[in-house]
């Protein structure tokens, strides 16, 4: 098993999406060749959207549902962030497999960052 200490890696904070990017870089190309890979919380105090997003919902691009719930484990993950977890995954699974929904969120996620230019 390939445990990924993120508390030891990132601290207390699982927050902004670079420190999930830098996550994904790593378990990605292991999930790929299916294999097992933890992701240990300990010593995290606050998971943020942000963070999963780029950690865990990006895997859905090319991985499917079956693979992630096989080889992808989290340990020690307060049971506060295991409903943000559930949503993250959720919504990349929609996003990657709904074609409409994706233009819809590109759409919106868009005209935002075009708004914070003004």
């Amino acid at each position: 098993m390939n445990r990924i200490p993120l508390g030891e890696q990132l601290g207390a904070y699982c927050i902004t999406s670079d420190d999930g990017q830098r996550v994904y870089d790593q378990i990605h190309p292991l999930l790929r060749e299916k294999q097992p890979v933890a992701l240990d919380f300990s010593g995290v105090e606050i998971v943020a959207s942000p963070f999963l997003n780029a950690a865990v919902g990006q895997l859905l691009r090319d991985l499917d549902s079956e693979t992630l719930n096989t080889y992808l484990k989290f340990e020690n993950l307060s049971g506060v962030f295991k409903p943000i977890l559930r949503r993250v995954i959720e919504n990349a699974k929609r996003y990657y497999t709904d074609p409409a929904y994706r233009a819809a969120v590109n759409k919106v996620m868009t005209a935002f960052s075009e708004g914070e230019d003004d």
